[in-house]
C-alpha cells in the first residue's frame, strides 16, 4: 500500500469513518473485521457496507450500550484480557505502546491476518510499513498503517 491523499469536503468529524471505510474497502471487502476499541460503533456501521461481518470490542459500558442499542455485534471487554476473535482484519486507533502490545498479543494467541492501525496525527511511526495519509477537511490528516502478520 502506498501513500495516497484523499480530500473530502464534509466539515463534520463523523464523516471520517465513512472516509476510512471507503478507502479501506479493497482490504476489508468480503472479510471478517473486528474493531478493537470501537467506541460508539461509527466505524463498524461503515465497514458493514463492504465486509462479510464486523464485530467490535469496547471496554466502556456506556459506549457498549450504545452499540447494542444500534444492533451492532460488540462485546464489552478489555481486549488485553480476552481471547481475541479470529477474524481476517483487525482495526485499532491507539498510541504506539498499545499498538505494539496488541500486535504481540495477536501473534501470541496464534492469530494471523491484517491489522490496520490508525495513528495519532503527530505520532511517530514504529513499524516499517508505509503510512497511508488521508486528508480530511483539507486540514485534518488521518494516518494509518496496514500490517500483515
Amino acid at each position: 500500500i502506498h501513500k495516497k491523499y484523499l480530500t473530502i469536503t464534509d466539515k463534520y468529524y463523523d464523516a471520517s469513518p465513512s472516509l476510512i471505510a471507503d478507502y479501506l474497502k479493497d482490504i476489508i471487502k468480503d472479510k471478517s473485521v473486528c474493531d478493537l476499541g470501537c467506541r460508539k460503533g461509527h466505524l463498524i456501521k461503515q465497514f458493514l457496507k463492504y465486509t462479510k461481518d464486523v464485530s467490535g470490542v469496547e471496554l466502556e459500558k456506556e459506549y457498549y450500550n450504545i452499540c447494542i442499542k444500534e444492533g451492532l455485534s460488540v462485546v464489552c471487554a478489555d481486549y488485553y484480557e480476552m481471547k481475541l476473535p479470529d477474524v481476517d482484519v483487525y482495526y485499532i486507533w491507539a498510541v504506539n505502546d498499545i499498538r505494539q502490545k496488541i500486535l504481540e498479543q495477536l501473534k501470541a494467541q496464534g492469530l494471523s491476518g491484517t491489522i490496520i492501525m490508525r495513528l495519532e496525527p503527530k505520532e511517530d511511526v514504529i513499524f516499517k510499513e508505509p503510512v497511508i495519509t488521508l486528508l480530511f477537511n483539507k486540514i485534518e490528516k488521518i494516518k494509518m498503517q496496514v500490517i500483515e502478520f
